[in-house]
């Protein structure tokens, strides 16, 4: 008992025996006070302790976006750099995104979209779902949980960073990387956007991306119809498929990196045997293309196309290469009247985002609308007006004091930024008022002179107007066309079309003696027929498998992101806990080490101790080959 005496000594009396009960629990009680934290060690680790206390502090602990791995979010990026020869090789960042996102599950599009859906819902039981196995895949599991929250994360910044025209451009190259497929490129005869791989055939899509409530599925008919015709080499199905996905954010809000929102999935086929099925009951405009002659339906004249008079205006995309050359002699008038201010010279890659990003051929938006009626000292009594339309080749770009001519020079702003060339900070090159010279501005003229012409232009007598106009060609064909009686019934030319004795080749002969056909009309499907477009016809509409036009939803957004990403800091935490918990035994080692003047060597130890273990965890994260 010789230890508790010097604890006795604080004891009055100095008591050198315990003689009494009382003086026996007097003695445990001070005892155990000084020596309760020696005596009573715990028995808990160093690094048990460090582990509860950091799930104790858990909640205070988040993962932000910023931890997702980033991909720049740009066309020049994702598209296909040409190498030698035909050889595609993928640029940096495409090569980048079609790492992470080759781990996404699904043979098509429902198959993805339903992935997507199921990880964000859950993402614990997505991956237990996805891996059985356990703890034996993490490494897997770890791969396919950061390919997913690439998807989220990038997909939110294609869709709110940039204008209209850029947004659905760069959403083609990304769900072509997604389908492992690749964008068709512009002006090439077909109304496919992109090609989808996902099931290891080449699927042509033609995409459609709006805000929800306005979803707009159309194009030029005439392309469609070669499309449904001839079967391109390329594509290995003889239809269409139609993606089209509708956005709708948080407080009605259109873009910007707070954007918050969902996006809504439809997907739907135009074959040969169902169109004249699905437009017959579309707009009215629009039920228009499908109408045949009735001199063709009477067997009197088979080629109707062939008697027709005078010269048809061409589609949209043909007018699109005769707007590009036109544009191409402006810009480089510009370049010549600047050709001592190298800052403002616009070389043949911007001018390729530019046109890229205008989407010339598809985007009504930059467009003035068209009115087809007559004079009004010209109308008869009883003329019934016309509703206005765009209509390329007649329709005019705004002036410079239009609204619609301010977008077009964000549209332009936005590609330089792109591209990365110019000083966008600089007046001289972005400059938002109208009424300074600015290289965005003189840009933007380029645009408008090229469509409109003018005396003043250099592209006065190469514009499309100039060309194409209804006006200046004095169409004589469109004027038959139009003419009362040349053309059967909406219904009449439906029912000779579906008729059970009808045959293929009937059909591809017929389809190319259409009014939409031969007056290259643009077809347009608005949301409301999209929704039920499988209720329009009683041949295939859907793809396998798909039981409605809208097949599913994701979320979208840094809100709905980091939402998701909180789900799911479990599988993230017990995956690299310990690599967390030596990362910071070496800073706080090294900064201790460092604090005392690199004199206390055991710190120094710590450190390197910390950080062998992390190299050794890393290594058993790390797949076995």
């Amino acid at each position: 008992m010789s230890w508790h005496k010097e604890f006795l000594s604080t004891n009055k009396g100095n008591k050198s025996t315990v003689s009494t009960f009382e003086d026996l629990y007097s003695l445990i009680a001070e005892v155990y006070e000084v020596e309760k934290d020696r005596l009573f060690k715990s028995t808990k680790d160093p690094i048990s302790l460090l582990k509860e206390q950091f799930l104790n502090e858990k909640q205070g602990v988040s993962f932000n976006l910023q931890a997702i791995p980033e991909i720049a979010v740009s066309e020049l990026g994702w598209t296909n750099i040409t190498g030698e020869g035909d050889t595609q090789v993928s640029g940096p960042e495409r090569k980048k995104l079609e790492q992470f996102l080759e781990n996404i599950g699904g043979n098509n599009f429902v198959e993805k979209i339903a992935s997507l859906s199921s990880f964000y819902d859950d993402p614990d039981a997505a991956l237990q779902s996805m891996f059985p196995e356990g703890s034996n895949s993490m490494p897997k599991q770890i791969a396919t949980a950061l390919s997913y929250l690439v998807f989220f994360k990038t997909l939110t910044k294609v869709i709110s960073n940039f204008n209209a025209a850029s947004a659905g451009f760069n959403f083609e190259a990304f769900l072509a990387v997604l389908t492992k497929g690749e964008q068709v490129k512009a002006n090439t005869g077909t109304i496919a956007d992109f090609i989808s791989r996902a099931d290891g055939t080449n699927m042509p899509i033609s995409l459609k991306l709006y805000q929800e409530g306005k979803l707009h599925v159309g194009g030029s008919f005439t392309d469609l119809a070669n499309d449904l015709v001839e079967q391109k080499p390329e594509f290995d199905y003889p239809f269409m498929r139609y993606l089209a996905v509708t956005k709708e954010f948080e407080g009605g809000q259109r873009e910007g990196l707070d954007i918050n929102g969902i996006l809504r999935w439809f997907q739907f086929d135009f074959t040969l045997e169902n169109v004249f099925d699905i437009l017959a009951q579309s707009s009215t405009k629009s039920q228009k293309c499908i109408q045949l002659p009735i001199k063709f339906l009477t067997g009197e004249t088979p080629d109707f196309a062939a008697t027709l008079p005078g010269t048809a205006i061409p589609s949209p995309e043909k007018l699109e290469q005769v707007f590009v050359a036109a544009f191409e002699k402006e810009l480089n008038a510009h370049n010549v009247l600047n050709s001592k201010v190298p800052s403002v010279q616009v070389d043949a890659d911007t001018a390729s985002q530019i046109l890229k990003n205008l989407n010339w051929s598809d985007n009504d938006d930059i467009f003035l609308f068209y009115d087809p009626n007559p004079k009004e000292k010209d109308r008869p009594d009883d003329y019934e007006l016309q509703p206005l339309y765009i209509s390329r080749g007649d329709s005019r770009m705004p002036g410079s004091n239009s609204k619609k001519f301010k977008e077009i020079m964000a549209i332009v702003a936005s590609s330089l930024e792109q591209v990365g060339k110019y000083d966008m900070e600089d007046p001289a090159i972005n400059n938002p008022s109208t009424r300074k010279n600015s290289l965005v501005l003189n840009i933007t003229r380029a645009i408008v002179n090229a469509n409109n012409g003018g005396k003043k232009t250099e592209a006065a007598e190469d514009s499309v107007i100039s060309m194409y106009s209804r006006s200046k060609l004095k169409d004589e064909r469109l004027q038959f066309l139009k003419s009362e009686g040349v053309f059967a019934s909406i219904e009449e030319s439906r029912a000779w079309w579906g008729a059970p004795e009808r045959t293929e080749e009937e059909r591809k002969a017929a389809i190319k003696q259409t009014y939409g056909y031969l007056t290259t009309e643009q077809f347009n499907l608005n949301q409301a027929v999209v929704e039920k477009v499988d209720q329009l016809s009683d041949k295939r509409v859907l793809p396998e498998g798909q039981s409605a036009p809208g097949f599913g939803t994701i979320y979208v957004g840094a809100n709905n992101t980091q939402a998701m990403l909180n789900k799911m800091t479990g599988l993230i935490n017990d995956a690299i806990f310990g690599i967390f918990l030596s990362v910071k035994n070496v800073q706080e080692s090294t900064y201790a080490y460092m604090a005392g003047g690199l004199q206390d060597e055991s710190q120094a130890d710590n450190a390197i101790a910390a950080s062998n273990d992390i190299i050794a965890k890393t290594s058993d994260l790390k797949p076995a080959k």
